[in-house]
């Protein structure tokens, strides 16, 4: 109904009511961008987005805190800046390999931060795709799990303490069993 009044109008009413109802459009596409921005940097984990050759587009304060970079830093640069050297070759072929394929990749990563300390993080790296199908940019999404693997390298390191004990304990007892054996035969010659 509202078109077929439209069309009666006179072209400068009508262009001006086109203009409006785009302008409309406009402020709720910025508000919406805006409102997905705001909720991207207030995220608690780590996000990254990059394009498809892995060079860095966005970064949140929370990857930034992470990463030990500033977001600005992160920039222009390539993902690859963060590579600790903890993992082969292979296993970033095989991550490339996964998402190239777009398909999700997920996993546990050690990255390098630029104080050369490392932080161990479990990551999931989902390809973004276009209408037809082709992969544009790839979006990152960490968590820092530092302490939480040095907690379970202190937990590995205490049961191989505990295993030791065991076994320490399990030789002295069989050596006490041999020596009480060896002490009532030298009673019995004695």
């Amino acid at each position: 109904v509202l078109k077929s009044n439209l069309k009666r109008l006179p072209a400068v009413v009508r262009r001006a009511i086109t203009e409006a109802r785009e302008k409309a459009a406009r402020r709720r596409m910025e508000g919406q961008l805006k409102i997905h921005t705001t909720a991207l940097e207030a995220a608690a984990n780590g996000i990254l987005i990059t394009d498809q050759h892995g060079t860095i587009l966005f970064a949140n304060r929370a990857f930034a805190r992470m990463s030990g970079c500033a977001p600005e830093d992160l920039l222009g640069t390539s993902a690859r800046l963060l590579k600790s050297g903890h993992h082969g070759d292979g296993f970033y072929r095989k991550l490339w390999v996964t998402i190239l394929a777009g398909r999700v990749w997920q996993g546990r990563i050690t990255n390098r931060r630029p104080d050369g300390s490392l932080g161990h993080e479990e990551l999931t790296i989902t390809p973004v795709k276009d209408a037809a199908g082709g992969i544009t940019h790839f979006i990152a999404v960490k968590q820092d799990v530092t302490e939480r693997a040095r907690l379970e390298e202190q937990l590995r390191q205490s049961q191989k303490m505990e295993s030791i004990g065991l076994l320490a304990g399990g030789v002295a007892h069989d050596f006490n069993n041999l020596l009480t054996v060896i002490q009532g035969h030298a009673a019995l010659l004695g």
